[in-house]
């Protein structure tokens, strides 16, 4: 039966042992034909196979980034003094932590702050029993259906790859009738 894409199958491993690793541009690379006249690559000699000869790898060194002008200074003592935290405080306002509530319908509402306010890029992400319920710019969520029982919420301020500051969590009972009659 014959190859349908021999030409595609030779791109692809010309490609493949071109691009596969900077070991194979040190070893030796031998072309021959097969039994069924397609050209086979490898790295083992092989009786009627030519050594061909491969370009060595292109590589390129990145520049160091320049020195920004607010760099100035001593930067010993700039690399040794984290930056300080661009909030003071972030807590949970409601409910109070080991507080307990009638909610007939299970909705809750949180609010919380934080100091500053929440800066440009950050959300705040809100927990219940450690499961993501919301991320959020607005100060407060109303969460909805929550089970009765004892609960606890988390709350942290975010960017788009990092937790900024966590608050302490908040555990709080819902009290609910009861489904069963």
């Amino acid at each position: 039966m014959a190859d349908r894409y021999p030409r595609l199958k030779k791109g692809l491993l010309t490609s493949a042992l071109l691009l596969g690793s900077a070991s194979l541009s040190l070893a030796d690379i031998y072309r021959w034909t097969n039994d069924q006249g397609e050209v086979e690559y490898s790295d083992t000699y092989r009786e009627g196979a030519e050594k061909i000869e491969v370009a060595p790898i292109s590589t390129i060194e990145m520049p160091k980034p320049a020195a920004r002008p607010d760099d100035q200074g001593d930067s010993d003592d700039a690399a040794a003094q984290p930056a300080p935290p661009p909030y003071k405080t972030l807590r949970i306002t409601w409910p109070e932590s080991d507080s307990a509530f009638h909610a007939g319908d299970g909705n809750v509402e949180v609010i919380f702050e934080s100091q500053p306010e929440l800066l440009p890029g950050h959300s705040y992400r809100l927990t219940l029993d450690g499961e993501v319920m919301a991320i959020t710019e607005l100060s407060s969520y109303t969460l909805l259906n929550v089970d009765r029982g004892t609960h606890q919420l988390g709350l942290e301020i975010i960017n788009s790859s990092e937790v900024i500051i966590s608050a302490p969590p908040v555990t709080f009972t819902i009290h609910r009738p009861s489904a069963i009659l």
